[in-house]
């Protein structure tokens, strides 16, 4: 008859059974590799997840924070993978999962409204900053009124507003403010 395993073994064992079922690991995969019952490995994950705050508990820019940190993480994971692989196939599989999430991180970033659906917005956000700090200059030099200013930089604010809370760009409040 095996020992019993320690404390501190029973708690790694539990947390690469829950590590193992996050991964989408079966329960008879999870079972044969730690040594368990599955109704035992079941337990694990129940008891794991009763510990954690439940969903609604959540803080909601906490758990897309980590969500994001897990795609940093994932992109740089297949990144070095490619980077030290031997076989082309690897290679070009670790690019394409590289890739696909990215594409996933965009598009989680465009639905929580951070980057715009239509990322030309983008390219007409970066023309028209240009385009306002030329225009601060210009109005500057031929020293209009702090008045004109301000509802220039209010107006261009404006049109920038692709982002519902994005304000003037700092280099036109730094323009208006140090007339």
């Amino acid at each position: 008859m095996p020992a019993r395993p320690s404390a501190r073994e029973k708690v790694e064992r539990d947390r690469r059974v829950v590590e193992d079922r996050s991964r989408g690991l079966t329960w008879p995969t999870i079972a044969t590799r730690h040594g368990v019952s599955e109704r035992q490995a079941r337990r694990i994950v129940a008891e794991y997840r009763e510990s954690q705050p439940r969903l609604h508990e959540r803080d909601p820019l906490e758990a897309i924070e980590e969500n994001l940190a897990i795609y940093d993480s994932l992109i740089e994971r297949l990144a070095l993978l490619a980077e030290s692989a031997r076989q082309d196939a690897v290679v070009l599989g670790a690019l394409k999962g590289q890739l696909a999430a990215v594409r996933e991180r965009r598009e989680l970033m465009q639905a929580l409204g951070v980057l715009p659906c239509d990322l030309g917005l983008v390219a007409q956000d970066i023309d028209l900053k240009a385009i306002a700090a030329k225009s601060l200059e210009i109005f500057q030099t031929h020293g209009l009124p702090r008045a004109v200013l301000d509802e220039f930089v209010e107006a261009m604010a404006a049109g920038m507003s692709w982002l519902p809370w994005q304000s003037a760009p700092a280099a036109m409040n730094g323009a208006a403010a140090g007339h």
